[in-house]
């Protein structure tokens, strides 16, 4: 890509500064922001200085990856909504969270181990159920 066309787009992607409109319908209670605060475009250096800047920063947390949709037991799932909803957190950060202190307790993970197996096997016998049923009805029709 040729930097004439670079900067055009660039210069593009600058916004220019509106100013705040009145709305009459509503009675502001706070005072215009001073024009000194209303920072003016960045220059493309800055702009690549800070993006390079904000990527350095970025490398140092860990990387995500995306995991299909959980299945939870109602209950289950409205009382961890309502906690993650009053904690201010997402229910992905509190199971990483859980996992972290789990991992490091090796007498909790074995007690949560335990537990999953059992919840594990009461899926199973619940999914075959289901399977059963499903077949029993389609025979019927």
């Amino acid at each position: 890509m040729s930097d004439n066309l670079l900067n055009e787009l660039r210069q593009k992607r600058q916004r220019t500064v509106v100013p705040q409109r009145e709305d009459t319908l509503i009675q502001d209670t706070t005072s215009p922001l001073p024009e000194s605060s209303l920072s003016s475009p960045p220059d493309a250096l800055q702009t690549e200085n800070t993006l390079a800047e904000l990527q350095a920063k970025l490398a140092r947390f860990p990387k995500m990856r995306r995991r299909s949709a959980v299945v939870l037991e109602d209950q289950i799932d409205q009382a961890l909504t309502h906690f993650c909803k009053d904690s201010k957190i997402t229910l992905e950060v509190f199971i990483e969270a859980t996992w972290q202190v789990a991992a490091e307790n090796p007498s909790l993970l074995n007690a949560i181990l335990v537990e999953a197996q059992k919840r594990y096997r009461s899926r199973k016998e619940a999914g075959q159920l289901r399977r059963l049923i499903t077949m029993l009805s389609q025979e019927e029709n």
